[in-house]
């Protein structure tokens, strides 16, 4: 009987690695983490410890991207959710979905018995929590790898944004830089006018040009600290950009050269459109909804958690508990809502491209002007 003892408790023991459980998510997911590792080698380092390329006095606009790519707060928290998200894949995947319940007792009784036969061995599942199906997990694990996907777009958007906003405070300041010292040279061109104005006065020229020059100059003066004021403001806007300190020294190398464009407008728009990462945020948000209402019509199967008992050498129990859908109107009302949320994403993704194509076309007037 010993043997026999011994040989139930070792089968009980090994199957407990095997109900450790396992991730149903879908095999694209060994995609995404690989671009997640890819760029999570600029985001993983603290940022305390994070090698930021230091910026000379006039860099230029590649030197200021990189840096920004690898200082950004928002970028590095857009980076963050892409990752977290791809971690609660793990959580909805997982399967079993409930934790493993075992019990022990044993009996007192005056019968003459063998103390392996007072002995109740049961294992189940944790009652509290039903077992599911593993094609519900997997649906479950489906609709969180699409907001995962979801997230990951949504950092190429910050990406895209925050490369538009570098780039348009750079060019912000180069402007004001050049009306600066444009209107500098007008300050010193009315200071020679004046100067002049002055001598043919002491000469008994007439004094209307020397005072209309006077005033011109100090116009020209107070002009000439106002864009001063606004270099300095372009300034701290672009060194808060880059994660350095408001007022510390930089000045743009001037404008950058034109790019040459494809003069196709068509073709331009819809590169603009299909590669927009706004509007593939939202594709992945369509398809994660059309998940979801996969997931709440499988909510109409039963689920079935199994029970297993041995009393001693007396008996061996093999059961299983069934949990019924009889909540017919609440599976009803998530299979609505689900439905309804799908309609809602279609149609934010539908009025979103139009305003991007929109938009797009009014740029490329202004551009072709």
């Amino acid at each position: 009987m010993l043997p026999k003892r011994r040989a139930v408790l070792i089968c009980l023991l090994g199957c407990l690695p095997a109900l450790s459980g396992c991730v149903l998510a879908p095999p694209e997911i060994v995609e995404e983490r690989e671009k997640l590792a890819a760029t999570g080698a600029t985001f993983e380092p603290p940022v305390e410890i994070r090698d930021l390329p230091e910026l000379p006095l006039r860099p230029s606009w590649q030197d200021m991207l990189c840096r920004a790519f690898l200082a950004n707060g928002d970028l590095e928290s857009s980076y963050f959710n892409w990752k977290g998200a791809l971690i609660q894949v793990n959580q909805a995947a997982a399967w079993p979905n409930s934790r493993v319940a075992l019990s022990y007792s044993y009996m007192f009784s005056r019968e003459n018995m063998k103390a392996w036969d007072r002995m109740t061995i049961s294992a189940g599942f944790d009652p509290s929590m039903n077992l599911q199906l593993p094609i519900k997990v997997e649906a479950a694990g489906r609709v969180a790898f699409e907001a995962a996907r979801e997230a990951g777009e949504r950092f190429r958007v910050a990406k895209f944004d925050l490369q538009r906003r570098v780039l348009n405070a750079y060019l912000d300041l180069a402007l004001a830089a050049e009306r600066a010292r444009i209107e500098r040279d007008n300050v010193n061109l009315l200071k020679q006018l004046a100067a002049s104005a002055a001598a043919r006065a002491q000469a008994g020229g007439p004094m209307q040009d020397l005072l209309k020059v006077e005033t011109d100059s100090e116009l020209a003066k107070n002009n000439l600290r106002n864009l001063e004021a606004e270099v300095r403001s372009a300034r701290s806007v672009l060194n808060g950009l880059l994660a350095r300190d408001p007022t510390a020294p930089l000045e743009v190398v001037g404008l950058p050269p034109p790019r040459s464009v494809i003069r196709d407008d068509s073709r331009l728009i819809a590169i603009a459109v299909d590669r927009n990462p706004e509007l593939a945020a939202l594709a992945r948000q369509v398809a994660g909804r059309e998940n979801a209402v996969e997931q709440a019509l499988l909510a109409y199967l039963p689920d079935i958690s199994p029970t297993f008992s041995i009393n001693g050498s007396i008996s061996q129990t093999v059961g299983a508990m069934v949990m019924l859908p009889t909540t017919l109107p609440q599976i009803q009302a998530s299979i609505d809502n689900a439905e309804a949320m799908v309609r809602s994403a279609q149609a934010v993704i539908r009025q979103t491209g139009n305003d991007r194509a929109a938009s797009f076309v009014a740029a490329l007037y202004f551009m072709r002007n």
